[in-house]
């Protein structure tokens, strides 16, 4: 029998962003051409985080004569009572899902608002689970982004930094282990390594939260949503300023530091014993 890989894991995400699914896809074809005379699933309402796939699959399934099984019954989606049924749960489902996401967004953002959430953050921090937030003990990384910003102050300008940093041989890090940001690899200075340094607020000092958003679309008939996309600074969601220990000496180039936002007490600066601890969870994970 068929089987249906695709939704078995995921497929609230991929129902609700209504992109299908390779998996969901290939059942829908399935059912069309006849060699699913069943569709099998640990819950029924697993397959209806989106109201429009979930009732495509119950009329697909009414047209071809097929069944719905979970482990509450057996369903025929051309009966009124169990196509009646089979649409409240996917009803409920798709509507759980989205209190369940709004209240862990809610909840994100309280969290973000007391300085509390452990956002990704540039280089030259890093988070400790003991330790909290404090200044990456790579003394050639911190040198590399002080000197970006004493150059910016001295040059005024972000392409003059690039120049003189290129002139003066200066690398910079590049992760070698994808997201955990624990070893590098030193490469040469590009602009956009100059340019996200300076116009990051973490550097100023700032706390922020909520500084992208998702963008909505419709493409072909089908909703499409896009992650990423930067807001101006004026709509970020939380701006706490003097929430981190900043790099730079003075403004970034985003005036984050001007922001009317609410301020929390500077955490305390990353001890000697932090240090090691960091150093030493490297030499660990470099074996």
């Amino acid at each position: 029998m068929p089987q249906s890989r695709g939704d078995r894991r995921g497929s609230g995400t991929n129902r609700k962003r209504g992109c299908g699914g390779p998996g969901f896809e290939r059942l829908v074809d399935d059912l069309c051409t006849g060699h699913v005379g069943a569709v099998l699933c640990l819950e029924a309402s697993r397959l209806s985080r989106n109201g429009p796939d979930w009732h495509r699959l119950l009329e697909l399934c009414g047209e071809v004569d097929a069944r719905v099984i979970d482990l509450d019954g057996v369903y025929d989606p051309g009966l009124p009572n169990d196509r009646l049924l089979l649409g409240m749960k996917g009803s409920i489902s798709e509507f759980e899902l989205g209190v369940l996401r709004a209240r862990m967004y809610e909840a994100a953002r309280a969290k973000a608002q007391r300085g509390e959430l452990r956002i990704s953050v540039p280089f030259g921090y890093v988070w400790h689970r003991d330790y909290g937030l404090g200044f990456d003990p790579d003394m050639r990384l911190q040198e590399t982004i002080r000197l970006i910003f004493a150059r910016f102050r001295e040059l005024g300008s972000a392409r003059q930094v690039l120049i003189s940093m290129i002139d003066d041989d200066v690398h910079f890090p590049r992760p070698s282990d994808g997201k955990k940001m624990v070893s590098f690899d030193w490469v040469p200075i590009r602009y956009r390594n100059v340019i996200s340094i300076l116009k990051n607020p973490f550097y100023a000092g700032a706390y922020v939260y909520g500084k992208s958003e998702k963008r909505t679309e419709i493409v072909d008939g089908r909703v499409r949503k896009s992650y990423g996309h930067y807001k101006p600074a004026s709509e970020w969601a939380v701006v706490l300023n003097d929430i981190t220990k900043a790099t730079s000496d003075g403004a970034s180039t985003n005036g984050t530091r001007n922001c009317s936002r609410p301020t929390l007490m500077a955490k305390p600066a990353a001890s000697s014993q932090y240090g090691a601890a960091i150093r030493m969870r490297r030499r660990r994970q470099s074996r």
